[in-house]
């Protein structure tokens, strides 16, 4: 899946169908209540929202850059092979150090 909208201007057509394509990857999987995890750069995967809120959060705060192995949105987590300084992020860290709590 392309995800080089990530970084493009929020005011892109290439960001908002980025986006779209995401919300619709994304709600795929959703919590008992139907919310999902949100990868906006305030909330980077802690707080669960809806679809329509999740795509205000990243139209307004922007998408979380260094999440580009969408496994907290059903994606299978790939190796990524390549040195400690090249700038690739390592999500398993990551991944064990959030806190999933929905927000009111």
């Amino acid at each position: 899946m392309n995800k080089s909208w990530i970084t493009k201007s929020r005011w892109s057509r290439e960001y908002n169908k980025g986006v779209e394509d995401f919300l619709n990857f994304a709600s795929r999987s959703k919590n008992l209540s139907g919310k999902t995890l949100c990868p906006c750069k305030s909330c980077i995967n802690r707080y669960f929202h809806s679809i329509q809120d999740v795509k205000e959060h990243i139209m307004t705060n922007g998408f979380f850059t260094g999440y580009v192995i969408w496994n907290r949105h059903g994606e299978d987590h790939k190796v990524v092979k390549g040195t400690e300084n090249d700038g690739v992020v390592s999500m398993s860290n990551f991944e064990s150090q959030t806190t999933q709590i929905e927000q009111p």
